[in-house]
């Protein structure tokens, strides 16, 4: 039993670097190795910043402690705040309105998503020029879901203005990786590379609200929703910049590991041809004359499947919450300021749950309880699935995510025969939210399905 106010055991680490390169090397089995030998909390440290690490596998109650506390206790954004802050205007993280909910909703994607759905196979045109060529995947995955997003989140005329900087903006803040950047605090030339981009597209959503605040026509897209909903709450809300902030989160949720997921679920189907006959037959017994809808993105099993796989193998990222007072779990005391939480990956990766839980199976879903995502309950105790939190910080875009991953993946498999001719190093966490990153290149080669077959 710990001592009276003990601290969590500490990881042995070097001078200065602390555990940095055990957990680069591999982040889930660290904290498996961790867990194994001082129980089910113990601190490591990357670099400056400490972690406080709680196991969800072999001790699922307190990691339910940790994800259920409330945010005057245990705080999700004040955690990311400290992780990313500095990468990233602090500002942008903040506990999601209940009335910006309403617009990340089933109810209300349903019945805005139509034109966003038709704008998909246009953004691919341009990004895939000609009959056939080669292309660097993750570049492709994140300019096409960051058009996609901006269509849905700024409307069409926002889109054609700002979409093709906000992606090269956005690619800078997704590939310019550096964990140096991320967790020492010194000023390396990636953070500045990263802020500058940051901050340029901070100026074009600002300057896209204040247009559209001017404009008096109508709109019908997410903007137009935050712009009217968030006036009418005071005048805080009302603020440019406030507004802007909202905005430009919504479009970093929903790209961010959107474009992960493409990508990853993309050269997995190519490398897996019979999960991939078997999602092409699904796509292809779709009615011709009807459109996208979520409804009939819900008989796509097959690809939901294919997403979800695709995602437990790559969901390592951490769930991380900062105390925001004294504290105790399982004995042990955390003072105020300890960041404290669990990579998703041990969930996603252990073999009691998944059998062969390196390997690649969608086919493992159909034997499992699963939502009509084809995913198993992302609130279930103990977590099944990993890949959109839990708890009280499940994430709000959950809907929006899968819509758009079948809005962009079906005409992807549909209209193009792919060849992987490259694939990255490795799967790199940094134990942020959400995916893993590609270290190294991943690059495809594409050709023009002469006639796509259709119902």
């Amino acid at each position: 039993m710990p001592q009276p106010d003990a601290l969590p055991p500490r990881t042995f680490g070097l001078p200065l670097v602390g555990n940095t390169l055990g957990i680069m090397r591999d982040p889930i089995d660290f904290q498996r190795r961790g867990h194994r030998r001082h129980g089910p909390v113990f601190s490591a440290r990357i670099f400056g910043t400490t972690l406080t690490f709680v196991d969800p596998v072999g001790a699922p109650q307190l990691f339910e402690q940790v994800i259920r506390t409330p945010a005057e206790q245990l705080s999700l954004v004040a955690a990311y705040k400290h992780l990313v802050g500095r990468i990233l205007e602090p500002e942008l993280f903040t506990e999601i309105d209940k009335s910006m909910r309403e617009g990340l909703s089933v109810k209300y994607i349903g019945k805005h998503v139509a034109p966003t759905v038709a704008f998909v196979p246009q953004v691919l045109a341009q990004r895939l020029p000609g009959d056939h060529g080669t292309l660097d995947g993750l570049r492709m995955a994140n300019d096409v879901v960051l058009h996609v997003v901006a269509h849905y989140v700024l409307g069409h005329g926002g889109a054609e203005r700002h979409a093709d900087e906000l992606a090269e903006a956005m690619h800078v803040l997704e590939s310019d990786f550096s964990i140096l950047g991320m967790m020492l605090p010194i000023e390396t030339a990636s953070a500045r590379r990263r802020r500058a981009a940051f901050d340029r597209m901070m100026g074009l959503i600002e300057a896209e609200v204040r247009a559209r605040r001017a404009d008096r026509g109508e709109h019908d897209d997410f903007l137009q929703f935050a712009i009217d909903h968030m006036s009418s709450e005071g005048a805080e809300k009302d603020d440019i910049r406030w507004l802007g902030l909202r905005v430009l989160g919504t479009i970093f949720g929903a790209h961010t590991n959107t474009a992960m997921s493409v990508a990853s679920t993309l050269s997995d189907l190519v490398e897996h041809p019979e999960a991939l006959a078997r999602v092409r037959a699904e796509i292809a017994a779709l009615p011709a004359d009807a459109p996208m809808d979520l409804a009939a993105m819900r008989t796509l099993v097959h690809l939901h499947r294919a997403i979800n796989e695709s995602m437990r193998l790559r969901s390592n990222g951490g769930l991380w919450r900062m105390a925001m007072c004294d504290l105790d779990l399982g004995g042990y005391k955390l003072p105020k300021g300890t960041v404290v939480g669990a990579s998703m990956g041990l969930v996603n990766l252990d073999p009691a749950r998944y059998d062969g839980s390196h390997d690649y199976r969608p086919a493992r879903f159909e034997a499992m309880s699963t939502d009509h995502y084809q995913s198993p309950s992302v609130g279930s105790t103990p977590l099944q699935f990993g890949a959109f939190g839990t708890g009280r910080n499940l994430c709000s875009g959950r809907p929006l995510a899968y819509a758009m991953l079948a809005a962009i993946l079906v005409p992807l498999l549909r209209d193009y025969e792919w060849e992987v001719v490259a694939r990255p190093r490795r799967w790199f966490t940094l134990l942020t939210g959400g995916l893993s990153r590609p270290i190294g290149g991943l690059t495809l080669r594409y050709r023009r399905r002469v006639s796509p077959p259709r119902a």
